[in-house]
């Protein structure tokens, strides 16, 4: 009889053992996979980096009219500048981008050129999301 029970505990800690190890493979082999989904390499990084060291903006003036805030903008970096989305205080915020002539830009903010971001009015910060996951932002 105690060899009987001497036998049936290692079986039990043998498979504990098996279970347990089995369960460590699957955590680390789905936490690896996740990690190699979303890596990036080193030279990634660095270009994103410079793409957004590119990214300039001078706040040439801030006007209120109404229900509406209208922010001048100057890109003085080496790149045109893409919104990719316009947030007043964390929250999306429709806009719209013109030049001095009333010409819509279609969400590109020229180099060397003076344009104007009209929002409505509402929030005390404004943050200009760019295309290279850049964040801008504007106090107003």
């Amino acid at each position: 009889m105690a060899k009987r029970r001497a036998v049936s505990e290692v079986i039990a800690a043998t498979l504990l053992i098996a279970v347990v190890a089995t369960a460590s493979f699957l955590a680390i082999s789905g936490a690896s996979k996740k990690t190699a989904e979303t890596q990036h390499s080193v030279a990634d990084a660095l270009e994103l980096k410079g793409r957004q060291v590119q990214e300039l903006l001078s706040i040439i003036s801030k006007k209120s009219a109404g229900d509406t805030i209208t922010i001048e903008l100057l890109n003085y970096g080496l790149k045109d500048i893409i919104i990719t989305d316009v947030l007043v205080d964390g929250t999306g915020a429709p806009y719209t981008l013109v030049d001095s002539s009333g010409v819509n830009q279609d969400g590109k903010i020229i180099r060397n050129k003076i344009l104007a971001l009209q929002l409505q009015k509402g929030g005390q910060t404004v943050q200009i999301i760019t295309d290279t996951k850049n964040i801008l932002k504007i106090t107003i």
